[in-house]
């Protein structure tokens, strides 16, 4: 990826250090929280409380598709990592700062249209300190369309408001991303024409987890691994295959 490339509309270095100057970092969101509810789920279910929560719930390969879709958005930190490099690059100094990056949104048909008139955009500042870009980001969707997969069928995913995303662990500047997203979206989400508000997901190229809460306020991890759904709870593990009752595993 470049900086050139089509849908990188402006990428801007809002602070450097070097020579023993201070700049200030920007603000960077803090999602141990939900990380932690992910990893611990409260609720305790019976057969029928499993059962009710994937039946509650929309399905995890349509979740799956919009989220990774919508993780377009996480594109902009390789472009960022260029720009800071790119300057760092330029002499022995460390980087320290914030690099603010808008992205045009392709659309959701088979050729891309990198036009913000028609498929919206996103933008978000990504936080540099010594030289490694901080896992926490911000950012936030302007009617921004793109194409979601859903087991090969293409869906329109269209994203709004503010999100943000954790990227597992600080990034150094300039390295190719790979590896777990962590993703809030605290504006809305929309899978082909049913919109969804205040979600989060976390996914590999290998899994996907949704956390679900309950109306009491408990919640359950749901998640799909090589396209088996399951349950997770406090202390247990439930297989739910299509179109049969979950069971524990």
């Amino acid at each position: 990826m470049t900086l050139s490339n089509d849908f990188v509309r402006g990428v801007g270095l809002l602070l450097l250090v070097g020579c023993g100057d201070v700049a200030a970092i920007p603000a960077t969101p803090d999602l141990s929280v939900l990380r932690r509810n992910y990893d611990q789920p409260t609720a305790l279910l019976d057969t029928d409380e499993a059962n009710q929560t994937i039946e509650q719930n929309p399905t995890l390969r349509e979740l799956a598709a919009a989220f990774r879709a919508a993780g377009y958005a996480a594109d902009g930190v390789q472009p960022a990592g260029e720009s800071a490099k790119a300057d760092s690059d330029e002499g022995s100094i460390d980087i320290q700062g914030g690099v603010h990056v808008t992205l045009r949104c392709p659309g959701d048909l088979d050729m891309p249209t990198f036009d913000e008139g028609t498929n919206g955009s996103i933008s978000l500042t990504v936080a540099i300190a010594k030289s490694r870009i901080k896992r926490g980001i911000g950012g936030s969707a302007t009617s921004c369309i793109v194409r979601g997969d859903l087991a090969g069928i293409p869906i329109r995913v269209a994203v709004d408001g503010p999100f943000a995303f954790d990227l597992g662990g600080d990034l150094g500047v300039g390295a190719p991303f790979s590896g777990q997203i962590l993703m809030r979206m605290d504006g809305t989400l929309d899978i082909a024409g049913i919109v969804f508000e205040n979600l989060s997901a976390r996914w590999t190229k290998d899994s996907f987890e949704y956390l679900y809460e309950r109306t009491d306020g408990l919640t359950v991890v749901m998640e799909m691994v090589e396209g088996t759904v399951r349950l997770r709870d406090s202390q247990r593990l439930w297989g739910c295959q299509e179109g049969e009752p979950c069971g524990l595993l």
